[in-house]
């Protein structure tokens, strides 16, 4: 487990048990023409509506230029285009299956 996720894994135990406020926010290589994100969890799970005020403070020139939606639609639709983005990865899919095992 690397340590991004084992900090992940901590500050989202102490929001679950504790309610202690988390905010993470991930690369944008996360989220980009060749990645779709896999969710969104927590307040926003339910909510089509974003407040951006903390990534705003850290980035300041950041605006959004798409709705979800159209830029997932996108990925996906950029994936299918290209076979070098959809090479099977034995240790990703292995993460992903850990992940949605504590998830459950």
């Amino acid at each position: 487990m690397t340590f991004d996720v084992a900090c992940e894994d901590y500050l989202m135990k102490l929001y679950r048990e504790e309610n202690f406020p988390v905010t993470i926010i991930r690369p944008s290589h996360t989220y980009d023409a060749r990645s779709v994100p896999l969710g969104v969890h927590g307040d926003k799970a339910n909510s089509v509506v974003f407040n951006c005020s903390k990534l705003k403070s850290l980035v300041p020139d950041f605006v959004a230029t798409k709705r979800a939606d159209q830029g997932i639609r996108e990925t996906i639709e950029y994936v299918l285009a290209h076979p070098e983005c959809q090479v099977e990865d034995p240790d990703f899919d292995k993460w992903c299956d850990e992940i949605i095992e504590r998830m459950k």
